[in-house]
């Protein structure tokens, strides 16, 4: 038996016991504020049952996605682990060192202190990283200049094939 069975009950039970109309009144006003709370709260409940179906198919929706995600991160790792590694840096190399050997892999043959200067380097430093690369085989000397010029231009380089296949190497890090 319900709330307002039992009230209903008790109502009739004063009724028919011949209780005073001012109870039976209140206990009708009651019943009536009880029926509109249980309408109000399976309301609510309808309400939260839907959520709950809502979130159930958010949760399926983001289960498959994670499955797929994590396929999909399964073959990545594969496909890594059969890629070629990434060569360790050579010795006395740093980012200042990478950084001018990507000067010169995007603009080209040019002079040492205008990379240095695309990779924020001084004249000092970007010779010295120069250097560096040169005695890795990653740059060489450089010019179209004739005989007479070129004994007074500053020496132009530029990355060798190996020097190129080193930036691309790295633009995978």
């Amino acid at each position: 038996m319900g709330a307002t069975e039992t009230i209903r009950d008790i109502i009739t039970s004063i009724t028919t016991a011949g209780g005073s109309q001012k109870l039976i009144t209140i206990l009708r006003e009651r019943l009536t504020v009880l029926q509109d709370e249980i309408v109000h709260l399976a309301n609510e409940k309808a309400l939260l049952f839907q959520k709950v179906l809502s979130l159930q198919q958010e949760l399926a929706v983001l289960e498959s996605d994670n499955a797929a995600l994590a396929a999909e991160n399964a073959q990545l790792k594969l496909k890594n682990e059969k890629a070629d590694p990434v060569p360790p840096l050579p010795k006395d190399f740093d980012d200042s060192t990478v950084a001018l050997a990507r000067a010169f892999f995007e603009n080209g043959p040019q002079i040492t202190a205008d990379a240095g200067l695309a990779a924020g380097l001084s004249d000092g430093m970007a010779q010295f990283h120069a250097d560096l690369l040169k005695r890795e085989g990653l740059l060489e000397a450089h010019s179209n200049l004739s005989t007479q010029l070129r004994a007074f231009a500053p020496s132009c380089h530029t990355l060798t094939a190996e020097g190129r296949a080193f930036i691309v190497r790295m633009s995978r890090v």
